[in-house]
């Protein structure tokens, strides 16, 4: 979620933030795949994907001609903090991954569509209109993750409303908070345990 004025390190303008979240988006073909796709042929699948873009990273890291290809290719819409780290793409895969092992598929299915979803819907309702400050983010944008979340995992079967209520809360309270590691895998995972020990 994108914070007030002045941005913070980790901005990097509305434009490539646009970017950076039409990608994120895309990431929804995991939780899809994952409902669709057999179970064990959906975590090779998953595995593959976050050992792929894991090695992408490192190779960005050298200083190779490939690194000097994939810096000029991703920079664009990586923050400052990824350029030596590894990238919420990588983060987002292995979040993924676990999710697939960890918890039951409604409940996997559910997070990722929390963090994919409600994380654009913060940004950009945190910078259309976000007054009330949470540190970095805004109370508008968190709502708008809980609301954006709840409303696209209400189709799934397998789950009560209130386990879908209290994952979609859950998911926002944890992107809100300050915590050091990425939300892409912060998020679905302390998500999908609360909601799995709620089922």
């Amino acid at each position: 979620m994108a914070p007030l004025e002045p941005l913070p390190s980790k901005d990097i303008g509305f434009a490539r933030e646009a970017g950076r979240k039409a990608i994120h988006l895309f990431a929804l073909v995991m939780p899809i795949g994952l409902w669709f796709v057999p179970v064990h042929a959906a975590r090779l699948i998953l595995f593959g994907f976050f050992l792929l873009l894991a090695t992408f990273d490192i190779t960005r890291w050298t200083n190779s001609r490939l690194s000097r290809f994939l810096r000029q290719t991703l920079g664009s819409v990586l923050r400052p903090h990824e350029r030596r780290r590894f990238s919420g793409g990588t983060y987002i895969l292995a979040a993924g991954a676990l999710c697939s092992i960890l918890f039951a598929k409604p409940v996997a299915v559910a997070v990722l569509i929390c963090i994919i979803v409600g994380d654009t819907a913060a940004v950009f309702v945190g910078r259309a209109v976000g007054k009330i400050r949470i540190g970095h983010k805004t109370l508008e944008g968190s709502l708008a993750f809980f609301l954006s979340s709840l409303i696209c995992i209400l189709w799934i079967p397998g789950l009560s409303w209130q386990v879908k209520v209290l994952g979609a809360a859950v998911a926002a309270f944890v992107e809100a908070l300050p915590i050091p590691m990425d939300d892409n895998l912060t998020v679905p995972l302390i998500a999908g345990a609360v909601m799995s020990l709620a089922l």
